[in-house]
């Protein structure tokens, strides 16, 4: 279990970054680089904002947290920073469950949460491009900045090329913090083929290191926190959009062509991924709203504008997905329509030439019947006798 440690020792000077610290090697738990840490920030004559951040978790939801190595180090490495063990336990209850709550506890709160990542057909991550032009004349939508096509319709040999993107998967993430030790502690694991340094969390990193950061005006680790959970519902943001100009390529493809059953699939697709996307925006709505109740007083009062600010992003977020989910629904419903109404011109045409076909069934019926007397040999039917009557029979 190794883990990373940057810390803002003032308002003033730069971030610093500490080595990988190895805090569980086999079967031993070493805490002691955390410990002193936490020793140098005591001595200090301002208190410093620290970040730890453990990216190689490994965790067993099926095991007791004296079972599990990794859930053992890090309640040890909780304590010494000031996070009770039962926020811990409760928290990681929920990791890498997809479902996204808050504990609270003495000077101390903990967020289990998810990332939602895009990857194609080998589990890779794929980004969502930063521009994407529709082209009118075949209804493609290309990321200049990335080798994505999606293809919408699939009958053009010149755009054969079909995106690999399958679906979306969560990354589990759990964020702690301790307004006694003004530290953070966060645990991020991806899954396999996202392997990254710092994940999505890379542009806070910057902002550290620029001075620029509410962290450096504030010397909070609480603004922290609300940093970490900010980028996270921004990195979904461009997601989100994606999906939406997907939705409009459809439109124009509805518009222009015809609605087929591949397009009609796609878009189905695509409102799957869009209802997982509301989902998480409910989530982290409710949590943001448990956070502002704040029933341990974590919080100061000047916190609570960026906890405000977190609800009506999350609020945006679900809002924006149900509408495109609304689009979705429309597709839908247009191409039943339009499957609906060739089933009732096919029908049309049918009733039509059946009408036609009934009197000549008629008149195959009658005069297929036998009406021969077997005494005199009278046909029984007095127009076959008559020697017009064939041409009767046709006018």
């Amino acid at each position: 279990m190794v883990m990373l440690n940057f810390q803002l020792p003032s308002a003033t000077d730069e971030m610093s970054v500490s080595k990988p610290l190895t805090v569980r090697k086999g079967g031993m738990i070493d805490t002691t680089c955390v410990k002193d840490v936490m020793a140098s920030c005591a001595s200090a004559a301002e208190v410093p904002v620290n970040w730890f951040h453990v990216n190689t978790f490994h965790y067993d939801d099926t095991l007791k947290s004296s079972e599990c190595p990794d859930l053992k180090a890090l309640i040890e490495i909780g304590e010494a920073l000031g996070i009770t063990s039962g926020v811990i336990k409760n928290t990681m209850k929920n990791y890498n469950k997809g479902m996204i709550c808050a504990e609270s506890g003495p000077d101390c709160v903990g967020i289990a949460f998810v990332d939602l990542v895009r990857v194609d057909s080998m589990g890779q991550e794929v980004p969502p491009p930063k521009h994407l032009v529709r082209a009118q004349t075949t209804g493609v939508l290309k990321g200049q900045e990335h080798t994505e096509t999606y293809q919408m319709g699939g009958e053009d040999e010149a755009n054969s090329k079909v995106s690999h993107i399958k679906t979306i998967v969560q990354q589990p993430i759990a964020i702690f913090y301790s307004s006694k030790a003004n530290t953070c502690l966060s645990v991020r694991t991806a899954p396999s083929g996202l392997e990254t340094h710092m994940c999505h969390w890379g542009g806070i990193v910057k902002q550290l290191e620029s001075k620029t950061s509410l962290v450096h005006k504030k010397m909070d680790a609480a603004y922290l926190m609300f940093l970490l959970i900010a980028e996270v519902i921004n990195s979904i943001e461009p997601l989100l959009n994606t999906y939406g100009d997907a939705l409009d390529g459809l439109d124009f493809l509805f518009d222009e062509f015809e609605p087929t059953v591949r397009r009609n699939m796609m878009s189905r697709r695509i409102q799957k991924d869009l209802w997982v996307i509301r989902r998480w925006g409910w989530q982290m709505s409710t949590t943001a709203q448990d956070l502002a109740v704040d029933p341990w007083d974590v919080f100061t009062d000047h916190q609570e504008k960026p906890l405000k600010m977190l609800l009506t992003q999350s609020n945006t977020l679900a809002e924006t997905a149900r509408a495109y989910i609304t689009k979705a629904d429309s597709q839908e419903d247009f191409f039943s329509q339009t499957q609906e109404q060739t089933t009732n011109n096919l029908l049309f045409n049918l009733t039509i030439v059946t009408i036609g076909m009934l009197p000549p069934q008629f008149f195959t019926g009658v005069y297929g019947m036998n009406f021969v007397n077997k005494e005199n040999g009278d046909p029984g039917i007095p127009e076959l006798m008559h020697p017009y009557g064939y041409q009767i029979l046709w006018g």
